[in-house]
């Protein structure tokens, strides 16, 4: 096996332990019977280093190329920009919204996942999650993201 052939592999393994690993988090934040009434709070997303393959993965819109175009991420996410598309999209902020809707809920990044969990951000619009999760419950978990996209600019995920 050629050395260009062994690294795109180890690539892959890697990014396909990584898409586990995030979905360990999301899988410790508590489901929410969303009624779609968030569409107006949705934009610009950060969206976490590590959530990028996945996103782009769940649809046509050229995700890395719109985060390419952006600054250096600080830390480690980067911001998915407002979109207006008066044809496609009218008044949205997120590119990925369509009528209202998210075109990759099953792909969402966390921020969008974490949004009516938590205490100090939960839903206006009466959409309740099976459990509230504490602000120091959701900071771990932000922290686990964080770290996990943290090996996205070290190892080159």
């Amino acid at each position: 096996m050629g050395k260009k052939t062994q690294q795109k592999k180890e690539n892959q393994r890697r990014k396909q332990n990584l898409r586990q690993e995030v979905q360990a988090v999301y899988d410790h934040l508590p489901r929410i019977n969303c009624k779609g009434l968030c569409h107006a709070s949705c934009g610009p997303i950060p969206v976490f280093a590590a959530e990028v393959d996945s996103m782009a993965a769940a649809t046509a819109f050229p995700v890395r190329s719109q985060l390419a175009t952006l600054p250096e991420p600080k830390d480690s996410f980067v911001l998915l920009p407002r979109f207006e598309d008066e044809d496609d999209n009218p008044n949205a902020n997120c590119p990925l919204l369509r009528h209202n809707r998210c075109t990759i809920y099953e792909q969402r990044p966390f921020i969008c996942r974490i949004y009516g969990t938590s205490e100090g951000i939960r839903c206006p619009h009466g959409c309740e999650p099976e459990w509230v999760l504490s602000r120091e419950e959701a900071a771990t978990l932000i922290d686990e993201m964080d770290e996990l996209s943290s090996l996205v600019k070290i190892k080159g995920i």
